[in-house]
């Protein structure tokens, strides 16, 4: 488990008791917002955030997990921090994000997990206005909030892939109200599934975690659940993990219905 700090991230192995190991961030950075191991383990990457106005390149770090190695630093834009391996593990994707005044495009950068090359860039098109993201991306596809609507779209192009209104009510309550907003998305591993948490502004009130088919926005399965802070899925796809972070805190590990 990697547990994202300000400036820093803590490693914890599960297959011990060992206390936890801290890896630093490169560069000037505050709070840890996007980590992500890969699927065999082996590598540990993350970036922190910085300021919605900084244009600077930010960095990647990279830690291999098996060795006492130096961490290894990637360049890419930190605006919107999102960084995930590729399904086999071979390569590192990371949100390749450029603000100009105030507009934005958003694009795609992957290096190649053997030698850490930069090996494609995606420019992007203009981020829509109004949008908000993107909360999760493959190689193809990024999520995104507008309008009370999580959308799907094309990175190299921005087509919409799809769009479907946020399911912010809980499932046996008229209590909800407020807009509707996308806190967490992540994809399966196979790119068939989106595993979303969507919440009302009335923060009393549980939100819902939404499994939907990636191929068309179509939900699958629905959760009430409160305060979640982090989702995952297993490398496999069969199953993901969820976490709270206010309350009464707790990790659950649940099994994806087919």
């Amino acid at each position: 488990m990697a547990l994202g700090r300000v400036g820093s991230v803590d490693f914890y192995p599960t297959v011990d008791a060992r206390d936890p190991q801290r890896y630093y961030c490169a560069g000037s950075c505050g709070p840890i917002t996007a980590v992500t191991l890969s699927p065999d383990g082996h590598w540990l990457a993350f970036q922190a955030a910085r300021g919605v106005l900084e244009i600077t390149p930010g960095l990647v770090t990279v830690v291999d997990l098996r060795a006492a190695a130096e961490p290894r630093s990637l360049e890419a834009s930190a605006t919107r921090t999102r960084v995930q391996f590729a399904r086999d593990g071979n390569s590192l994707l990371a949100a390749n994000i450029l603000r100009v005044d105030d507009a934005g495009s958003f694009g795609l950068r992957t290096w190649s997990a053997a030698s850490w090359r930069r090996v494609r860039d995606v420019p992007g098109v203009l981020m829509p206005r109004g949008a908000v993201g993107p909360f999760a991306l493959n190689d193809r596809l990024a999520a995104y909030q507008r309008d009370g609507r999580m959308e799907l779209r094309e990175i190299a192009s921005g087509a919409v892939a799809w769009s479907v209104p946020l399911a912010a009510a809980p499932l046996d309550s008229a209590r909800a109200a407020g807009a509707a907003q996308l806190e967490l998305v992540v994809f399966a591993p196979r790119s068939d599934l989106a595993l979303s948490y969507e919440s009302s502004a009335v923060r009393a009130v549980p939100g819902t975690l939404v499994l939907r088919q990636l191929r068309d926005g179509a939900t699958l399965a629905l959760y009430e659940v409160a305060h979640v802070s982090a989702l995952a899925f297993a490398p496999d796809g069969g199953s993901f993990v969820y976490s709270t972070g206010a309350g009464r805190t707790y990790t659950v590990l649940a099994r994806v219905p087919r």
